[in-house]
């Protein structure tokens, strides 16, 4: 079997989310105990050798890795695949021909195209099996086209599963996310996972909070990506300096 972002099939893994270009960062997410680390090329501050050296790190350190990329970077796919990237999320999946692409990008041939360099250099154990060795490849639903080719999109051989985009989805869908008290994109949402489950893959799910993740989870998502690093920094930061200023002020070094 190939490796997976799932490290117990008995639970949903939660992942920690990289946007900023910091291994410290890296190595925090990983020490706090998340059961995966994402880093994200398509939205991310970081550039493609910042991947490579995270994927890197966490591989070490002995846990999976995402990378997400947009369907026009399939290029950089194997020299990630060559670092041991566990997963890669394809963003903006609008059919089938495009997971596909990925698909056999990641592969060696002749069930694939990419090209052998071995794993890291030689560096990093590769599998027995060649055929075996290689990310796991990840359809990201966010646009109308992918929600009219979902049956097709997970009917593509050899992929992992989706991850949904809640934010981009709504936007293809003339939904306002930032002011929809309603959570009209739930709809679509829920259609998504029943299609996924029922094609026995893997649904994943991009959340802002634990409690929120607890909810995806109850509904059946089993990947939850849990916030990403500046946006957790800045909610600390920001609770830090709430609960400072709720302090009385000092004066004469006795409380006013």
């Amino acid at each position: 079997m190939r490796a997976t972002v799932s490290r117990d099939p008995a639970k949903a893994s939660i992942g920690g989310w990289m946007m900023l270009p910091s291994l410290e960062i890296v190595e925090a997410i990983a020490r706090a105990g998340y059961d995966f680390v994402g880093f994200d090329l398509q939205h991310g501050a970081h550039d493609f050798r910042f991947a490579l050296n995270a994927v890197q790190l966490i591989d070490v350190l002995g846990l999976p890795s995402v990378v997400r990329i947009q369907p026009s970077e399939l290029f950089l796919l194997a020299r990630l695949a060559d670092y041991g990237v566990t997963g890669v999320v394809v963003a903006m999946c609008d059919n089938p021909d495009i997971a596909a692409q990925a698909i056999s990008v990641a592969r060696y041939q002749p069930g694939g195209t990419r090209s052998y360099a071995g794993q890291r250099y030689g560096m990093r154990p590769e599998h027995e099996n060649l055929a075996e060795e290689g990310p796991e490849i990840y359809a990201m639903i966010e646009t109308r086209g992918a929600l009219d080719n979902l049956e097709q999109i997970l009917a593509v051989p050899d992929l992992a599963g989706v991850h949904v985009g809640r934010a981009d989805l709504s936007l293809a869908l003339g939904i306002d996310f930032r002011n929809d008290p309603e959570q009209s994109i739930m709809g679509p949402v829920k259609r998504i996972l029943e299609a996924t489950r029922k094609a026995g893959l893997h649904a994943a799910i991009h959340v802002g909070s634990g409690e929120e993740a607890a909810s995806f989870i109850d509904m059946g998502f089993d990947q939850i990506v849990l916030g990403a690093d500046i946006a957790l920094i800045r909610q600390a930061f920001t609770s830090a300096l709430v609960a400072a200023r709720q302090h009385p002020p000092v004066v004469g070094g006795k409380k006013a």
